[in-house]
């Protein structure tokens, strides 16, 4: 949707933006019309939906599009 294109090239700025800091920030846009085994696996109840994950554990979620949210978690997990 909408919300999807407005924020893809900021997670995309983001990305770029960490690329000097000693962790991994990657973000993956998955079409949940098409894949509703895996939004339904992953637990997606709106879109969008971010899932944080360290050590392979899921840590945090923002729902919705809330950039400063994102930007947030980030920093708060690095």
């Amino acid at each position: 949707g909408l919300i999807c294109i407005i924020l893809f090239p900021h997670s995309m700025a983001i990305t770029m933006d960490l690329s000097n800091h000693p962790f991994i920030v990657a973000f993956f846009k998955v079409d949940v019309d098409k894949n509703t085994a895996a939004s339904s696996e992953a637990g997606i109840n709106c879109m969008p939906t971010f899932h944080f994950y360290k050590n392979g554990e899921k840590i945090h979620t923002v729902e919705g599009g809330d950039l400063d949210a994102i930007k947030q978690a980030i920093a708060d997990h690095k």
